[in-house]
């Protein structure tokens, strides 16, 4: 046998079912059972996820990694339109030992460049909470749409991300143009709000 049930007492088997079969149904949890046979690229960011708590989970850490995910697989997950990619970024910081035990399925690279408001994380979305070794969020529209903002000056590519993800729907403009006002430097807002209000203008008229 190989512990005890946390549904009944009894004890589980080898393959983490209750040997009390008759009387209870629990299952140890796996999430390999939310892996995605699609083939799609939404599928293969989710199955790099998957791979990336069962890692986390043979470690037995006494605490849950917390991940932060912005940039193109946040944009996919949020199925905006956005070109293919397998690359898994973070906003925030990983320790030492996560970074080795990830590192090659998520980096944090993003996190020391990357400018967010200071509440990103209560807007952020969580994803498969059904995960037991890490916590998954995915920083919401109106934060992706900022980064792209701030990007665009640097990266031609950010202004093609932003006028053809559908970033520019007016519900998230509007509560981008909120976190600015109210989670930004004056300057860095007024700057940003012009250029939002540049892209939504060419938008608009077919430009």
């Amino acid at each position: 046998m190989e512990g005890v049930c946390p549904k009944c007492g009894g004890e589980l088997t080898s393959s983490g079912c209750c040997a009390n079969f008759r009387n209870c149904d629990y299952t140890v949890s796996n999430s390999f059972d939310l892996y995605d046979l699609s083939g799609s690229v939404k599928g293969e960011l989710n199955n790099n996820l998957v791979l990336v708590n069962e890692t986390i989970k043979a470690e037995n850490l006494n605490y849950v990694p917390v991940f932060y995910i912005l940039g193109g697989a946040a944009m996919i997950f949020h199925s905006l339109n956005y070109k293919m990619t397998l690359d898994i970024d973070m906003a925030n910081k990983m320790e030492d030992n996560i970074k080795q035990l990830v590192g090659q399925f998520i980096s944090d690279n993003a996190s020391e460049v990357v400018v967010l408001g200071g509440n990103y994380k209560e807007r952020a979305v969580r994803y498969r909470p059904e995960f037991t070794a890490i916590e998954v969020y995915i920083l919401a529209k109106e934060d992706l749409l900022i980064t792209k903002l701030i990007g665009m000056k640097e990266r031609r590519k950010d202004v093609r991300d932003i006028v053809h993800s559908g970033l520019l729907d007016r519900h998230i403009v509007s509560k981008a143009e909120s976190v600015l006002a109210t989670e930004y430097d004056e300057r860095v807002c007024n700057a940003l709000r012009a250029d939002l209000r540049m892209l939504v203008r060419s938008e608009q008229e077919g430009c």
